[in-house]
């Protein structure tokens, strides 16, 4: 009888194993469910682009377009716009001390399955730090439209122009040649230069400065060191009441390409602009 009883005793162990297993099976066949991220209820356009250039003390403009797919009108205000990175790098700068900005309607009404605009007008610091900074527009109202902003890249260079006194010379400029060979850049400009205040002005060619923009093949943009007519040429040209206009050529020689130990990849001539250390003169 005892026999008996222990081999029923094992049989009802070996079902409950059996039980638990096509349990545990049954419960692992289904996969594991992932939260669906939400769509966007509201979708941007900005113009002229969101990556614009400016320079110190310049003030700029974009239009930003939201459209929305709510069924209900939509008060969308611009919480704040903020400094992420300055140079690739992340940069923690008060926004009071960079720049200011206004917006021409926040909030921005969206009307039901509408579009509706407002002007961001940014207007930097005189002596803003010249590179790329990388500002993110914060929205508000983020839990109904599940955007909670956009980046907007600013590439800032130095101030043409240095406020404070009257110009009393105006330069204009534009590129006669640009010829690379080897590692170098030569860069060809004419310049046009006009008295307009006073009785002379003399026009030293040390005094001006080539500032040079290197791109990465990434599409990253920095601002090279500048680059000075020789300084050992003692050229120079005099603007008086009997030559008040004069036109000349300068030659600039800079690195077609250089290496950033901080990318550790080579990057290569973008763009350029050209100053004169000088208060009174304009740069156009």
């Amino acid at each position: 009888m005892r026999r008996n009883l222990f081999v029923v005793s094992a049989i009802v162990v070996v079902l409950l194993l059996v039980s638990v297993s096509v349990i545990v099976i049954s419960n692992s066949s289904h996969p594991t469910q992932m939260p669906i991220k939400p769509l966007p209820m509201i979708s941007e356009t900005f113009t002229p682009s969101r990556s614009l250039n400016t320079s110190q003390g310049s003030t700029f403009e974009i239009n930003i377009t939201l459209s929305s797919i709510l069924d209900t009108e939509l008060s969308l205000p611009f919480e704040s716009l903020e400094v992420m990175a300055f140079n690739n790098t992340p940069a923690d700068i008060p926004q009071g001390k960079l720049f200011s900005y206004s917006f021409s309607k926040n909030p921005l009404i969206i009307p039901a399955n509408g579009t509706s605009s407002t002007t961001l007008t940014v207007t930097m610091a005189d002596n803003a730090s010249v590179g790329r900074y990388l500002l993110y527009l914060k929205y508000g109202n983020s839990n109904i439209t599940y955007v909670g902003g956009s980046n907007l890249f600013v590439d800032v260079e130095p101030a043409k122009t240095t406020s404070g006194s009257p110009s009393n010379v105006a330069f204009s400029y534009h590129e006669s040649s640009r010829e690379a060979g080897g590692d170098n850049t030569q860069l060809m400009l004419v310049i046009n230069a006009t008295l307009i205040s006073g009785d002379s002005f003399t026009i030293d060619y040390y005094k001006f400065i080539l500032y040079v923009w290197l791109k990465s093949a990434g599409g990253t943009y920095y601002l090279d060191q500048g680059h000075h007519f020789d300084p050992s040429n003692p050229g120079r040209v005099v603007l008086d009441n009997k030559n008040r206009s004069a036109v000349f050529v300068l030659t600039f020689v800079f690195p077609t390409g250089a290496y950033d130990n901080n990318r550790g990849y080579f990057v290569s001539f973008s763009s350029y602009s050209l100053n004169y250390l000088d208060q009174t003169v304009e740069l156009r």
